[in-house]
C-alpha cells in the first residue's frame, strides 16, 4: 500500500523539516503546496528528495488550496495522509503500527480517524503531556474524498471510517495563535454570505468561536444561540452550550451560566467541562459541598464515553484542586492535603499548586502544635 502525504504550507521554515522527518516511514512521497511563503520554506523543500512541490495563489479559501494540493497526487498512490507543518509524530515506532493498519484494513473503510493532541501541558515534566485532544480524519483512500470549507476545512469522505487510538499526531503551534484568529475572523466576515445548506450549522459554531477569541462576546453569544437549534451533532452542540455558560459566567450571570451547564450535561452527561464550571461557581459562592460534588462528577466521567472535545485537565487535576480547596475551606485539612497531592501528581510543575501544598503543610503543623499545647 503506497501513501502520499499531502500538505499546504506558508512560511514554515522553523517546522517543515522536523515535521517531515518525524513522519519518515509513514509516506512514500510528500506532495506539498506552498501558498505564498516569503521565508526560505520553498528552498528547504526543494532540497529534499521526498517532496513534490507545487504553488497555489492564496484566495482566502483553505479547501481550495487543499483540493489543488490533492490534484497533484497521481492515481498510483493508494492512500492520502495529511497534516500541517506544525504537527509531528513523537512515537518512534508509530510508522510500524501505521503500516500494519493500512496493510490489514478492510475494504469497507474509506478513511481512518486518529487522535490529535492540539495543546500540551505547561505544568508537566515533559513537553508532550496532552491538555486538549480530539479526533481528526487523518487518512483516506485516494480519490475517495475531497476538502470542504473555506476555513476550518475538513476532508469529506463518504463511507465508513476506522478509529485508531494509538497513532497520535501532536500539534506544536508557535506563539498564542492571535494572528490566526484575526485572519480567521477576517475570512469569516468576508465569506459569511457563502454559508448555506448543510455547512451552515458548522460554520455558525466556528464563527462564534472566532468571535469569542477576539473578545466580541455579545456577537459570539448571538451566534451560539443561532447555532444550537440548527445543529444535530451532539459533541459540538454540547460544546456550544458550555461556551455559552462560560460567556454568562464571565459576565456574572450565574443563573444563566448554570442553566446552560445543565443543558450541556443533559445532552452529554459525561461533560467534565460543565461540571468544573459548576464547581467553580459554587466555590465562588462559598458553597463548598456543591463545589466538591460537582468536581467529583468531573473527575469520575466515564472513560468509555469521553467526549469528542477532550480538555484533559477538567477531568484530572483541576477537579482535584477544587475538591481540595473545598475540603480546606471546610477545615478538613488532612483530606485537603491528600487530594491536592493527587492533583500535583498530574502537574508536578504547577507553581500555584506547589505553593498551596507548602502553605497548607505549614498551616497544619501550626494547628497541630496549638492542639498539643
Amino acid at each position: 500500500m503506497s501513501v502520499a502525504l499531502c500538505m499546504i504550507v506558508k512560511n514554515e521554515h522553523d517546522n517543515i523539516n522536523e515535521c517531515l522527518d518525524s513522519l519518515r516511514g509513514f509516506y512514500d512521497i510528500a506532495f506539498i503546496t506552498d501558498t505564498g511563503s516569503t521565508d526560505d520554506t520553498v528552498s528547504l523543500l526543494e532540497k529534499r528528495n521526498d517532496v513534490v512541490l507545487s504553488h497555489f495563489d492564496w484566495i482566502d479559501d483553505f479547501a481550495a488550496a487543499r483540493n489543488f494540493n490533492l490534484q497533484q497526487v497521481s492515481s498510483e498512490y493508494d492512500w492520502i495522509l495529511w497534516c500541517d507543518a506544525d504537527d509531528k509524530i513523537i512515537d518512534d515506532h508509530a510508522h510500524i503500527k501505521f503500516r500494519k493498519y493500512i496493510s490489514d484494513i478492510s475494504d469497507e473503510f474509506n478513511s481512518v480517524d486518529m487522535p490529535y493532541v492540539y495543546s500540551h501541558s505547561e505544568h508537566s515534566n515533559d513537553n508532550i503531556t496532552p491538555d486538549f485532544k480530539y479526533y481528526r480524519k487523518r487518512l483516506f483512500r485516494n480519490n475517495a474524498g475531497s476538502w470542504r470549507g473555506f476555513i476550518h476545512e475538513y476532508p469529506h469522505v463518504p463511507g465508513n471510517s476506522l478509529c485508531v487510538d494509538d497513532i497520535i499526531f501532536h500539534h506544536f503551534r508557535d506563539g498564542d495563535g492571535s494572528m490566526n484568529t484575526k485572519r480567521n475572523l477576517r475570512i469569516f466576515k468576508k465569506r459569511l454570505a457563502d454559508i448555506d445548506g448543510e455547512d451552515r450549522a458548522r460554520y455558525t459554531f466556528y464563527y462564534a468561536k472566532e468571535l469569542t477569541y477576539n473578545g466580541l462576546y455579545d456577537e459570539a453569544e448571538e451566534q451560539f444561540l443561532n447555532y444550537i437549534p440548527i445543529s444535530n451533532w451532539v459533541p459540538e452542540k454540547a460544546r456550544a452550550m458550555y461556551e455559552l455558560a462560560v460567556l454568562y459566567s464571565k459576565r456574572g450571570l450565574v443563573d444563566d451560566a448554570r442553566k446552560w451547564c445543565f443543558k450541556c450535561i443533559q445532552l452529554e452527561p459525561h461533560n467534565s467541562d460543565a461540571y468544573v464550571l459548576l464547581s467553580n461557581m459554587s466555590y465562588d459562592e462559598d458553597d463548598y459541598t456543591s463545589c466538591y460534588l460537582w468536581s467529583y462528577h468531573a473527575l469520575n466521567s466515564d472513560d468509555e464515553k469521553i467526549k469528542f472535545f477532550d480538555f484533559i485537565p477538567n477531568r484530572t487535576w483541576i477537579p482535584l484542586e477544587l475538591m481540595a480547596w473545598s475540603k480546606w475551606k471546610s477545615n478538613q485539612y488532612d483530606e485537603a492535603i491528600s487530594i491536592i497531592s493527587k492533583a500535583l501528581s498530574y502537574v508536578p510543575k504547577n507553581k500555584y499548586i506547589l505553593k498551596t501544598l507548602e502553605h497548607w503543610l505549614r498551616e497544619r503543623c501550626q494547628v497541630q502544635a496549638i492542639d498539643i499545647r
